[in-house]
């Protein structure tokens, strides 16, 4: 009886000592793991239409957690909407591709599903999964002490993922955490998920491989990264990072400058056509070659200015 008294009371001391901040991620965390084990459970109990609103306030959370979520706890979501889509008749496999684009570990669940013909289908899209076209999550070189995850795996430079939807995740060098969907096809700047600026330069040591690393690991730490099939076709990296910048920057100057040149030899030639301007014929003849000049050289800038954004969207081609 003793041991249960002294229990409860550091039970109680501890609750009375946690912050408002604590209690805050406490409730952020269980309400995504509440909807997510809820959901499951009205799978099993055929209450398919509570299970898709489970997921749905799952998914809410999400984005708005402050942890880093595991690759099995983001994946589930889209396993469970698939199981829902089969077990309601529905097609299922936009829902199951998605679980196996993030986590192509996703086990099959028989308890949820017991149809031999779906679990085949859900094989068979693994394989599928495995050729589709691979897209490079643009892990920047210098990133500071933040820290990069996709789909629950920490990241590093040069890191593909198969083509579609991605949960990406970022630990900012005060250890707060960020989080969005992305597919990675438009040019995506992972230190401004961070609210404040901080230095990209002050980089981590590079870390010292631990004798027991040798054998597997299997200590602790942070699971590796799982590799894709890098001979599968590469999805273009966004057309502004192929573009040659200094030639774009040429073209852009050039059409400027064209533009001003126009400009002002469009303003002298009101005066040709102005009778009470005053100026000598012989000022009028050197006016209007001057403006010539201007005029000529307005349409050089203009052409090269059209040619140099041609050779800027040329580098840019990607070769077949």
């Amino acid at each position: 009886m003793l041991h249960l008294i002294l229990a409860s009371s550091l039970a109680f001391a501890q609750s009375t000592n946690d912050t408002p901040e604590e209690g805050a991620k406490t409730e952020t965390i269980s309400k995504f793991k509440e909807q997510l084990i809820l959901a499951k459970q009205q799978i099993q109990s055929n209450n398919l239409s509570g299970a898709l609103n489970s997921l749905k306030m799952a998914e809410k959370e999400m984005e708005k957690t402050d942890r880093l979520l595991t690759s099995n706890e983001i994946s589930q979501v889209w396993y469970y909407r698939g199981a829902i889509a089969s077990l309601s008749g529905e097609d299922p496999l936009d829902a199951w591709r998605q679980a196996l684009i993030i986590n192509l570990g996703q086990e099959w669940d028989g308890e949820l599903v017991k149809d031999e013909v779906a679990q085949d289908v859900f094989l068979a899209l693994k394989t599928e999964v495995q050729n589709r076209r691979i897209v490079s999550i643009q892990h920047p070189q210098e990133y500071g002490q933040a820290k990069l995850y996709v789909d629950g795996f920490l990241r590093a430079p040069g890191d593909f993922v198969y083509q579609g939807e991605h949960f990406a995740q970022i630990e900012c060098p005060k250890g707060d955490v960020h989080s969005t969907w992305t597919d990675f096809e438009k040019t995506f700047k992972w230190i401004k998920m961070c609210p404040y600026k901080f230095d990209v330069t002050d980089m981590p040591e590079p870390e010292v491989v631990d004798e027991w690393d040798m054998f597997g690991g299997g200590f602790g730490g942070e699971e590796s990264a799982p590799e894709v099939n890098m001979s599968n076709q590469v999805v273009a990296a966004p057309l502004w990072e192929r573009m040659d910048k200094r030639t774009l920057y040429g073209s852009v100057g050039s059409a400027t400058l064209a533009a001003v040149l126009y400009g002002v030899s469009m303003k002298n030639n009101t005066l040709f056509e102005d009778t009470t301007s005053g100026l000598s014929v012989a000022e009028l003849d050197s006016l209007r070659s001057k403006t010539n000049t201007i005029a000529i050289s307005s349409m050089t800038f203009g052409v090269l200015s059209g040619g140099l954004y041609m050779y800027s969207m040329t580098t840019a081609k990607i070769s077949e």
